[in-house]
């Protein structure tokens, strides 16, 4: 019996292995710089000392090596560790979003301390702002702090619901194999209003996902954009998820990683098909799902892939079911408000692209097929969802904005 279990879940790896080979996004990958700093705390909570490892994008790899430059900074990930963890431990996590543009800030702080913890995560972002302002130094100008985000695993993953339940300003949130906060504080992820993404697999014996993700995704609020819980199988523990004692090629790490790696790309506007790579079809047909669990309080639009002459591209709307649709238009605007929520879109060529009735899927998909005519290279279009939230039957969503490409 144990055999016949062991080869099972030998044979599952090898087919996530498959799969996350083929729905690997073809991108070339910035070499990874990494810098040990010791920030002091401008607030008057948490550590007095702010430790931190930061990976970040660099003209060539390795410790202090000099910074890619960026005109704005790099969108930036303050990452939370575990508990007895420090955050140096995730190298092969942090390194891996590193890699696809990102400034990431791993906390060796509050290794045992899940309130402490809750601390710094706060006062280290006004940490990053006075960093990015330090002239002449590492990193000076290194992120942007506009594009702020905060993930963590396990004690990190629950600490993160917690931070967010007050936000100082971060835009999104990621639990990795998370406990469950409010077994501890109560209720206080209710507050929790950001995007919220948590990932988690049923190998995981020291935070079972049915004891811990679920009831904290579901006492999450109704977000301003999605929540959502992706499970994995039994292959998947609470190491592998985040990438600790596994190779960088482990297929249960690599899978997390597309997901985790999506989400960070959707909530930081670095990727027009992020959602796809968490919620949408390159995500559903991972071997490895158990269940995908969404709530969209914010109609979400993305695509499948970069718009190209001479082929089609999938655009997807989520939303909660009832009505679901996308304004098409020939460029993207700074929001303007309406009585229907911000709109996104250029209003003098804007139309109605697609329009439907949305079931328990929660999703409504259509194609934009495209000549192979040279002219169309360098055309803008941009899509802007709308449709029923967890709040509202009719509201202005998220718009993705995508150049024809040759």
């Amino acid at each position: 019996m144990l055999f016949a279990l062991s080869m099972a879940r030998f044979s599952s790896l090898l087919v996530a292995a498959a799969f996350v080979a083929a729905n690997a996004a073809a991108q070339a990958l910035i070499p990874v710089g990494r810098h040990d700093l010791a920030w002091p705390n401008p607030t008057a909570i948490g550590s007095a000392t702010l430790f931190a490892r930061i990976h970040y994008p660099a003209t060539v790899a390795g410790f202090d090596t000099p910074p890619l430059p960026s005109p704005s900074g790099w969108p930036t990930v303050v990452f939370l560790h575990g508990y007895g963890q420090i955050g140096s431990d995730y190298n092969q996590l942090a390194a891996a979003w590193s890699e696809q543009g990102y400034a990431v800030v791993a906390l060796d702080t509050a290794r045992f301390d899940f309130a402490l913890l809750r601390d710094d995560a706060i006062a280290v972002r006004q940490a990053i702002q006075i960093a990015n302002m330090a002239t002449g130094t590492l990193t000076d100008g290194l992120f942007d702090v506009g594009r702020m985000m905060l993930a963590g695993h396990s004690m990190g993953g629950g600490v993160t619901a917690l931070v967010l339940a007050t936000n100082p300003g971060y835009r999104a949130g990621l639990a990795l194999a998370p406990f469950d906060p409010t077994q501890v504080v109560g209720p206080i992820a209710a507050s929790v209003l950001t995007p919220f993404g948590i990932v988690a697999g049923d190998g995981d014996v020291i935070t079972p996902p049915a004891l811990h993700a679920a009831p904290l995704f579901t006492t999450l609020g109704v977000p301003q954009g999605l929540k959502f819980f992706y499970r994995f199988d039994a292959s998947c523990g609470h190491l592998e998820v985040a990438g600790l004692q596994v190779g960088a090629n482990a297929p249960s790490f690599l899978s997390a990683l597309q997901v985790s790696s999506g989400f960070l790309g959707h909530a930081l506007g670095t990727r027009n098909d992020g959602l796809e790579q968490c919620i949408g079809d390159a995500a559903q047909t991972n071997p490895q799902l158990v269940s995908l669990s969404q709530q969209f309080g914010l109609a979400e639009a993305w695509a499948s892939r970069p718009l190209q002459i001479g082929a089609t591209t999938r655009y997807s709307i989520g939303v909660e079911p009832g009505l679901g649709g996308a304004v098409l238009s020939g460029g993207s605007i700074p929001p303007v408000p309406t009585p229907f929520g911000d709109l996104r879109v250029d209003p003098f060529t804007a139309f109605v692209g697609a329009i439907g009735v949305v079931g328990a899927e929660r999703r409504l998909d259509f194609d934009v097929a495209l000549a192979f005519d040279p002219q169309l290279v360098g055309v803008e279009l941009a899509v802007q969802a709308f449709g029923t939230t967890a709040t509202q039957p009719m509201w202005l969503g998220s718009a993705v904005s995508t150049v024809v490409l040759p």
